[in-house]
C-alpha cells in the first residue's frame, strides 16, 4: 500500500521538479551558444558504429613474457658497502681521541689552565655540557664521514686520517702542559 502525499507536499514537489526540468532544459541552449568546437553527434555515432561493427576485438590479448623481467636484487653486492678495514678503526680511534680529550682539558681546566678553542670557552667550566657538545662533535663527525664515504670513499678515509691526527696532537699537547717535563 502506498500512501498519497498530502496536497501542500505534493504541490511542493511538483514545483521543485517543473522547475529542475526548466533549468536542464535552459541549460543546453547556452552551452551550444558558446564557441567550443565540439564534433557532430552524426560523426561520433558513425565512428562509434564502425568500431564496434569491427570484427577485430577492442583489445588484443598478448601472452605474458615472464622471462623478459630482470629479477630483482634483494640486497646491495657485498663488494659495494664493504669499507676499507682501515675506516671503522679510524672511527674507534677518533672516538677516542675526543674522549682523551675531553677529559685532558676538564683536567687542565681544574688545575688552573683555559681553553684555547674560543668556542669552548664559554662551556669548559660546565663538565656535563662539555662532554655533550664533544659528544654531539663526535657523533656529528662521525655521520658526515659516513655521507662522505658513500661518494667519495678515499676522501672520507683521508679526512679521518687528518682529523684523527690533529686531535692526537691536540691531546698530546694538554697531556704534556698538564705535566711539565721536570730539571
Amino acid at each position: 500500500m502506498s500512501r498519497a502525499l498530502p496536497s501542500r507536499a505534493q504541490s511542493r514537489f511538483l514545483r521543485l521538479l517543473s522547475a529542475s526540468l526548466v533549468v536542464c532544459a535552459w541549460s543546453q541552449p547556452a552551452l551550444a551558444q558558446h564557441a567550443i568546437a565540439l564534433e557532430s553527434p552524426a560523426l561520433v555515432n558513425a565512428s562509434l558504429a564502425a568500431l564496434l561493427a569491427s570484427s577485430r576485438p577492442f583489445a588484443v590479448s598478448i601472452p605474458p613474457r615472464v622471462d623478459t623481467i630482470a629479477p630483482l636484487r634483494i640486497g646491495v653486492e657485498p663488494a659495494a658497502i664493504r669499507r676499507p678495514a682501515v675506516l671503522p678503526a679510524l672511527y674507534v680511534s677518533f672516538a677516542a681521541l675526543q674522549a682523551l680529550d675531553a677529559h685532558s682539558t676538564l683536567t687542565a681546566v681544574a688545575a688552573g689552565g683555559n681553553e684555547a678553542n674560543p668556542a669552548l670557552k664559554g662551556i669548559v667550566d660546565r663538565p656535563g655540557a662539555f662532554v655533550a657538545v664533544k659528544l654531539a662533535a663526535t657523533v656529528g663527525t662521525l655521520y658526515l664521514t659516513e655521507r662522505l664515504w658513500k661518494k667519495h670513499r678515499g676522501a672520507a678515509v683521508a679526512f679521518m686520517l687528518v682529523a684523527n691526527g690533529a686531535y692526537a696532537v691536540i691531546v698530546g699537547s694538554n697531556y704534556g702542559a698538564r705535566n711539565p717535563p721536570r730539571p
